[in-house]
């Protein structure tokens, strides 16, 4: 099983706005692909069960609205393996990676307090974010369009599932240096499980 975690917007971005759009879905018929695609639902702790879709073969219509990207890694993943894959997609566009990260992983690295801090700064301002976000989805709902997207309630870690391996994109909405950055990626990878090996140094170097 190759899971797909967390990830910025365009890892959210789904075939039917990619490149070639309807010559993708048309062609997207794999019997030994499965998809599910997470809901956008927010827990302060890690969650046992995945609130979601129903396992779905890969077709036209299922594919559609799944993630361009965790597509494509799935179809190459099965024509070189020649195994069944099933796709995970919990991307949820804007979401800093330490939302990403357990408290456990978090509480136990020393060069993290100072995000292991604001989590709890922001724990205990959720009800107040919670009441903020209320009030402006209502008022985003009665306003005209066009307009900019609502403020995103807050996120907490993901479910227990163990994939075989992972695909993501980290995005920029991070308040963290590249330090802390990479030790958030590490620690999510026990979260994940001890099948996934991140090579991400690179990427902080900029």
């Amino acid at each position: 099983m190759y899971g797909w975690r967390r990830a910025k917007s365009n890892m959210e971005w789904p075939i039917a706005w990619a490149a070639d759009a309807k010559a993708e879905m048309a062609a997207a018929k794999h019997p030994r692909i499965r998809l599910v695609r997470a809901m956008h639902k927010v827990s302060d702790y890690p969650v046992e069960n995945l609130v979601g879709q129903m396992w779905r073969e890969c077709t036209p219509e299922s594919a559609e609205n799944f993630s361009a990207v965790a597509y494509h890694f799935g179809r190459l993943l099965q024509q070189k393996l020649d195994i069944p894959i099933g796709l995970i997609q919990t991307a949820w566009g804007g979401t800093p990676i330490d939302a990403w990260t357990s408290l456990g992983a978090i509480s136990q690295d020393p060069a993290l307090m100072p995000v292991f801090a604001e989590w709890n700064t922001r724990m205990q301002d959720y009800a107040l974010d919670l009441l903020r976000y209320d009030r402006a989805a209502k008022a985003w709902e009665k306003a005209p369009a066009p307009r900019g997207p609502v403020p995103e309630k807050p996120v907490g870690p993901g479910g227990p599932y163990t994939p075989g391996g992972t695909v993501q994109c980290d995005g920029r909405a991070h308040h963290c240096d590249a330090d802390q950055r990479r030790d958030l990626v590490s620690g999510r990878g026990q979260r994940v499980g001890p099948h996934e090996r991140l090579s991400t140094a690179a990427s902080f170097k900029r």
